[in-house]
């Protein structure tokens, strides 16, 4: 089944509104005779041309979907502040293990 949503803007009133609808039709109503695998058979399309037609339906990728914002955010400097401080801390933490792992190597390691 294809589904699309499409939006329309009206004016009603001197206001702009959005209108969105949902429109869906029925490509084709192939049915998957073997388990979906190496080899398979698609039965119930009626011609080659049809069988070619999905094809190039599918192969045509994802289909266009309306993205509605939910929330924006704005990011300001102090957001990289923090990510330096973060990148800071994890080189700090990760010499002072390189630091304890060479020390018990060395004074441990002998015994």
């Amino acid at each position: 089944m294809y589904v699309e949503t499409k939006n329309t803007i009206q004016t009603i009133n001197g206001v702009e509104k959005r209108l969105t609808h949902r429109e869906e039709r029925v490509i084709s109503a192939p049915v998957i005779q073997n388990a979906l695998g190496n080899n398979f058979q698609i039965t119930g399309l009626t011609d080659s041309k049809e069988a070619s037609n999905l094809a190039l339906l599918l192969r045509a990728g994802a289909l266009p979907a309306a993205i509605y914002p939910i929330e924006e955010r704005t990011v300001g400097p102090t957001l990289g502040k923090k990510i330096f401080i973060g990148a800071c801390s994890l080189a700090v933490g990760m010499g002072l293990i390189l630091i304890l792992m060479l020390f018990i190597t060395v004074f441990w390691g002998n015994c």
